[in-house]
């Protein structure tokens, strides 16, 4: 029996070519569509759970009050760690963790160099917390001593090729030389941290010195704890938050320390505080609602197409109930059909995601397995959900088609009848909600990214270049440097910063006025010419100047906001006014220059203090924009003069502010992507719907041209229904679509408006889209001959 429901099914597909070709494409595409982003889904859940004890494994995280309200933050002092092990009896180890990248190092063996960006310096016990396999040495013993390394195995084959690494030196920024102790394999691509060098804590404390490593008010270290099996974390952090309480004063911005689970590291800390990993639960669970969408335009397009049919299959139908056919072996005939399109399509949309699954890869900046035979266990949960979903599509079809009463369906008289049009129409208009809703989401996406690229940020960031100070001397003394780099033709300015605007800024205590008023702010540190460079502008007082030696030792210039924050309501109040660095510098707020944004446009102005500081780690050059190459050329002749050991390396100011917002510009390739997907499938949904109706409608259209109906107007009677479906659609997608991306732009502080002109233009669009889609076939039939048309059955 079964064989012949699949031979029967077999020659159903192929009588009807056109009807089965738009069928398996529509599914084909919604399934593959929806299978990538489960995969994508499914890699970003199962970030940090290869580590053996992740579920015992946490890091710290303060929360800390500010000027907008509560903010987190995961860098903490640098003496916390061995502290949790005296005053937390469920930690078993606490792991240090300090990233060098501020600028990038640059590592060497003989002629063998390069900038790395995985270098940590972290304490002895790494691999009690996280699961790392040892190819040779010990780690237990490796970063015991200072200056020791431990490096993967693709760092042993960069620097030493095939020879054995251990024992071996590695050269760091051309100062400090590090000895291998041991190689370990790379962390896998789920992992939120991939160290590629690992260099002993202690080494740290030798380089930069003790107070660094010991300072309570330094917060520099990412710390990770290990609790006893079954220990409360609730109740090691609230005894922890005594601790550094303690430590930091009753005057501290600290409200408590919590315990964040590893396994949430990647996806629960995008935009709120530094962390290696740039997940984002909520682009994950939006990427996933579009999957979705896609994957239901796709089994609503199928279920319509199906039902659209009835009248060409209710003869057949009615032949088999006359000949004995029970309704459930019809339901079964159907089920079979069904089963059969549904695994074309998806074994279509299987190679689809096989041959577009590296593109994914790289339009959203992920890194997973790229071959789904590899991973093929991976594959059975979103197989199984995929194939669930079409099935359950197929009920519907199913059981209308042999529902169909006997005599009347084998005569040929069976018709949709009032109230399956009606459901026809609903689904139509269901699937260009959706399609709407696609729409729209792209355009918002799409103005948004382009408003913060285009947004003045109240600095110069055009006709900026960075170029990173490598060498010891030139960041304690640049001004030779920048004295040669102001000779080059068309340099407008140089100045220079050890933190840049755009990327991780400094935080700072202070106290200021009559010392009542204490908090914290963000805090960059500048040369003199700094304010010139990015082009700021003051509002009261005066820029920093050299020509002052007291200003290097005693000067602060703030922005308005913090000048607001500390109670001067006019920035002229302001100057004049003590101001202190806890524990740090004492002086005089010389100036308040006017807001800009230091960070990207997620986050708003925020409070902030700059002062001289005599190290600096970044040269910014205004140039003329027009000769950018040649100019480039000349500043790289100029610095290899002064510093010939590092190579020479730039990066534009702008692409420091716009990498902020790559997770965006990904976002709306993939929103752009997955509309075209919906609108392709819900047009060949459309043309296979508007060829059956005008088949259906031939006698109709005859008469009426034979009492002389013209070609428009009979065009416009066949495409006036399809309208009117669209309009409705837009009219229910359009308020849900506003909810869910004005919820969207709720994480920029600056953002644009949804306005009408969105939602007229995707109301434009589909109804667009609708007309071209139909009125091939209206004007087919328009243009027919009525005698012909007469003659039809």
């Amino acid at each position: 029996m079964f064989n012949n429901y699949l031979k029967i099914a077999a020659r159903s597909l192929l009588r009807n070519k056109l009807y089965s070709i738009v069928t398996i494409l529509g599914l084909s595409l919604g399934m593959g569509c929806c299978l990538l982003m489960l995969v994508h889904v499914q890699n970003e859940l199962s970030f940090d759970r290869f580590n053996q004890n992740h579920e015992r494994t946490y890091r710290l995280v303060a929360e800390r009050t500010t000027a907008k309200g509560i903010a987190n933050d995961a860098t903490l002092p640098p003496p916390l760690a061995p502290s949790i092990l005296r005053d937390v009896p469920q930690v078993t180890r606490a792991v240090r963790l300090f990233t060098m990248d501020n600028p990038v190092p640059l590592i060497s063996n003989g002629e063998r160099r390069f900038y790395e960006n995985g270098l940590y310096f972290i304490d002895s016990g790494f691999d009690e917390v996280f699961s790392v396999s040892t190819i040779s040495g010990d780690l237990k013993q490796a970063l015991i001593r200072p200056n020791t390394v431990v490096i993967t195995e693709e760092v042993a084959r960069r620097y030493f090729g095939a020879d054995d690494p251990l024992g071996k030196v590695l050269s760091l920024n051309g100062t400090l030389s590090l000895e291998v102790t041991a190689v370990i394999k790379s962390l896998p691509a789920n992992s939120s941290i991939r160290p590629e060098l690992l260099v002993s804590f202690s080494t740290l404390r030798n380089w930069v010195g003790e107070a660094f490593v010991e300072s309570w008010q330094n917060n520099t270290c990412q710390i990770f704890v290990l609790l006893e099996p079954h220990a409360s974390s609730e109740e090691a952090a609230n005894r922890l938050t005594g601790s550094l309480r303690a430590h930091l004063g009753e005057s501290s911005t600290l409200r408590k320390i919590f315990f964040q689970p590893l396994d949430r590291l990647h996806l629960y800390s995008y935009r709120d505080y530094a962390i290696a990993s740039s997940g984002d639960i909520q682009s994950v669970l939006l990427l996933a609602g579009i999957a979705t969408l896609v994957l239901l335009v796709a089994c609503v397009n199928y279920v319509n197409l199906t039902t659209s049919r009835l009248v060409m299959r209710a003869k057949e139908v009615g032949v088999r109930k006359l000949i004995g056919a029970t309704r459930s072996q019809l339901v079964r005939q159907f089920l079979v059909e069904a089963f059969m399109t549904i695994a074309i399509a998806l074994a279509v949309g299987l190679v689809a995601v096989e041959i577009t699954l590296p593109t994914l890869q790289a339009a959203l900046g992920a890194s997973f397995a790229t071959s789904m035979l590899g991973t093929w266990p991976s594959w059975m949960l979103p197989i199984g959900a995929v194939t669930a979903i079409g099935m359950l599509s197929a009920l519907y079809p199913a059981s209308i088609l042999s529902s169909l009463k006997p005599l009347e369906s084998a005569r040929g008289f069976a018709h949709s009848g009032s109230r399956r049009a009606l459901l026809r129409k609903g689904m139509i208009v269901f699937q260009f909600a959706l399609t709407v809703m696609l729409i729209i989401g792209t355009w918002t996406v799409y103005n948004q990214v382009e408003f913060v690229q285009r947004a003045s940020l109240g600095l110069n960031k055009d006709d900026v270049v960075i170029v990173p100070i490598r060498d010891q001397n030139l960041r304690k003394n640049p001004e030779a440097l920048k004295a040669s780099l102001m000779q080059i033709a068309s340099v407008q300015h140089v100045g220079a910063a050890a933190l840049l605007p755009g990327g991780p800024v400094g935080r700072a205590r202070y106290r200021a006025g009559d010392k009542s008023a204490e908090g914290s702010m963000s805090m960059l540190w500048v040369d003199p010419d700094f304010i010139g460079t990015l082009g700021l502008t003051m509002n009261a007082g005066r820029p920093f100047t050299a020509q002052i030696a007291t200003d290097a030792a005693e000067a602060f210039i703030i922005n308005e906001k913090a000048a607001a924050q500390l109670g001067w309501a006019d920035p002229m109040k302001a100057v004049g006014e003590p101001f202190e660095l806890v524990g740090g510098k004492k002086g005089t707020i010389i100036g308040v220059v006017k807001d800009f944004n230091f960070f990207s446009l997620h986050r708003g102005i925020e409070p902030l203090v700059m002062h001289i500081w005599p190290w600096m780690n970044y040269m910014l050059i205004r140039f003329d924009q027009g000769r950018r190459t040649e100019i480039l050329d000349n500043i790289g002749e100029v610095y290899r003069k002064f510093d010939p050991v590092n190579p020479f390396t730039w990066t534009l100011l702008r692409d420091n502010f716009d990498r902020s917002y790559d997770q965006d510009k990904r976002l709306e390739g993939t929103f752009a992507g997955f509309s075209l997907l919906a609108i392709l499938i819900a047009c060949s949904g459309l043309v296979s719907l508007a060829a059956f109706t005008a088949e259906r409608r031939t006698k109709e259209i005859g008469v009426r041209k034979v009492l002389g109906a013209s070609t428009s107007g009979i065009v416009a009677l066949l495409t006036r229904e399809y309208l009117i479906l669209v309009l409705l659609a837009n009219l229910l997608a359009w308020p849900v679509a506003y909810v869910v991306m004005n919820r969207w732009l709720q994480d920029f502080a600056y953002r644009v408006d949804i306005g009408v002109a969105t939602f007229l233009v995707a109301g434009l669009v589909s109804a667009l889209i609708a007309m071209l889609t139909v009125s091939y076939h209206a004007l087919r039939a328009a243009g027919a001959n009525p005698v012909e048309a007469l003659r039809y059955e």
